[in-house]
């Protein structure tokens, strides 16, 4: 009886349900001239809360047509992305995209890229202020917050773009990698800055890049 009672006991728990999960996706599009060209092919694969996923290969093999549908711009022909076991069938607040230009709006401040996403959707003006200074100081540029983006080098745009999908917890899909630094010495400081600013909450991410030459 007691080795029966240790048996169940030690018995592995159900594994947790993903928070994204691909199943058998397949995405296609058609070209100008007529010609279908296939994007992904039965692609499965999950992401558990709190992982970052980084999807690594060449031009033109789908990586982009797979965040699209993540982030739900674009319904796959066939099979499933599912968000907490759910269908994905359009954008929504608890995504965000991080694409590969910073894609700020050149006519708000960097406080006021940071704050729109909250403002669209209701957030009373004391929180979302407190929320983006915030993240802004997390990237390093609380300083900046009434800089308009022209003001700005590339990678502090980026960072502001950085804070604007950080801005709460959430999982973030459609992360491309920019362009790769130069300098050793630039690749580790981005990528401590970047390890720094996950520590604070755990939004799911998944980022794609080509893959690096020699």
């Amino acid at each position: 009886m007691a080795n029966a009672i240790r048996t169940l006991a030690d018995r592995p728990s159900a594994p947790a349900e993903p928070k994204l999960a691909l199943r058998d996706l397949v995405v296609t599009r058609r070209t100008a001239w007529g010609e279908t060209v296939t994007a992904t092919d039965r692609l499965t694969f999950d992401v558990a809360a709190g992982e970052f996923v980084c999807l690594l290969g060449p031009s033109g093999c789908g990586k982009t047509s797979l965040l699209n549908v993540l982030a739900g711009l674009v319904e796959p022909t066939s099979g499933q992305a599912l968000l907490d076991g759910r269908p994905i069938t359009g954008p929504g607040p608890d995504r965000a995209v991080l694409f590969q230009e910073p894609a700020l709006f050149p006519w708000l401040s960097v406080r006021g890229n940071v704050e729109l996403g909250m403002d669209l959707i209701g957030v009373p003006l004391s929180e979302r202020r407190a929320v983006a200074q915030r993240w802004l100081a997390n990237v390093h540029l609380e300083g900046w917050a009434d800089a308009q983006p022209h003001e700005l080098s590339a990678g502090m745009r980026q960072r502001v773009a950085l804070a604007r999908a950080r801005r709460r917890p959430r999982r973030r899909i459609g992360r491309r990698a920019v362009r790769r630094p130069r300098r050793a010495g630039t690749r580790t400081t981005a990528t401590r800055g970047a390890a720094g600013v996950g520590g604070i909450s755990e939004p799911e991410d998944v980022l794609v890049r080509h893959p690096q030459r020699p």
